[in-house]
Parts: structure tokens; C-alpha cells; sequence
């Protein structure tokens, strides 16, 4: 028997302009486990209910993004500065122990971070 699949639309997410404000490769858009974030050079929203959210802003900019999540935990560095996001309060707050790097990934449940300060 063949089956049939059929596209649908979904309803598209409310990006303003307001919220993008900086030019390529910016902004860039992270769907993680539990969170979905847009990271612009000096900002991080994330997607609370159906609207995008200031997280944390004031950043000194840096290179493209990097984000390491597991479930409610994230962590993002732009080779400048590094953020993390506390799972008990839900608050983003710059890092001062986190290595600040140029790529991280998760390996097997494991963080690997490259070219740490």
C-alpha cells in the first residue's frame, strides 16, 4: 500500500523588525530541546508562549553564536563572551567560570568546547 503525505501550513512565528537589528549572518535562530531562541549580535530572545522575549541584552558582541542545551540548561558563547541559562531560576546571566570559545558541541552527553580562552 502507498501512503500519502500532505503538507500543511503552520502558523508562521511574529518576527518584527524591531527584534532583528543587525545585519548577516544575524539574526540566527536555535530550536532546541525546550526552547527556541533568536541571537542577534548583542541580544538573546526566546520564544515564550507565541511572543519573543528579551532574555538578555547588552552583550559585547562577538562571532556567530554557539549553543550547547540540555533541556532547560543552555549555553551559548560568541567567542567574546559566554552566557548560561540557570534551570532553576530560568534567568540568563553572563558567565564568569564558563569558558568563553569559538564552537562547542555535545558529544555523547559530553561538552566539548573549541578554542577556549
Amino acid at each position: 500500500p502507498t501512503e500519502i503525505y500532505t503538507l500543511s501550513l503552520h502558523d508562521a512565528l511574529p518576527i518584527y523588525p524591531n527584534i532583528i537589528a543587525d545585519d548577516f549572518p544575524f539574526p540566527q535562530l536555535f530550536v532546541l530541546d525546550n526552547h527556541i531562541l533568536i541571537c542577534n549580535r548583542q541580544s538573546i530572545l526566546e520564544l515564550q508562549d507565541i511572543n519573543f522575549v528579551v532574555a538578555i541584552s547588552g552583550l559585547d558582541a562577538g562571532g556567530k553564536w554557539n549553543v550547547l542545551s540540555s533541556h532547560d540548561f543552555i549555553y551559548l558563547t560568541n567567542g567574546v563572551v559566554s552566557i548560561l541559562k540557570d534551570p532553576g531560576t530560568k534567568t540568563y546571566s553572563i558567565s564568569s567560570t564558563a569558558p568563553i570559545a569559538s564552537a562547542v558541541c555535545n558529544f555523547n552527553g559530553q561538552c566539548i568546547v573549541g578554542n577556549p580562552d
